[in-house]
């Protein structure tokens, strides 16, 4: 009675982790789903009297980039294709992620928005942000 048996569990953890791989895949770019939206990795940290913000954005190109500020917010969106990958028939395994993107940063009160700086190098997009000086104590005289 017992070679009657069912195993619980008949696929090992890597074959349930290439279908669940293959799922995403079909997914991501089935052509019944909306268009995909992925977000580039981020760094935000303070140095000195600047906040920096990096973003990997490897294989967007600077026309393909947008970087605006509106109301405390700093926008950074995008879009990464690949023709390789349009040109396609059978897709074997996927981990790039292309598509469009767009990432909203709070900038800080302080945040001297008018001499922000931007850089795109090595497929990092680097966001330098002048950091005003308040003085944190005013003395104000009585009359």
């Amino acid at each position: 009675m017992d070679k009657f048996k069912k195993d619980p569990f008949p696929f090992s953890e890597e074959e349930i982790g290439d279908m669940l791989d293959t799922f995403q895949n079909f997914m991501r770019y089935s052509r019944y789903t909306q268009e995909y939206e992925w977000k580039p990795a981020l760094d935000i940290f303070e140095a000195e009297d600047k906040t920096i913000v990096l973003i990997e954005v490897a294989g967007v190109s600077e026309k393909d980039l947008d970087v605006s500020y509106k109301n405390g917010y700093l926008k950074v969106s995008g879009i990464r294709e690949s023709e390789e990958l349009k040109k396609a028939t059978k897709i074997g395994h996927l981990e790039i992620e292309y598509g469009r993107f767009e990432r909203v940063i709070k900038l800080s009160d302080r945040a001297d928005v008018d001499n922000i700086n931007v850089t795109l190098k090595n497929g990092i997009l680097k966001i330098v942000v002048p950091v005003k000086n308040i003085k944190k104590k005013i003395d104000i005289d009585i009359e």
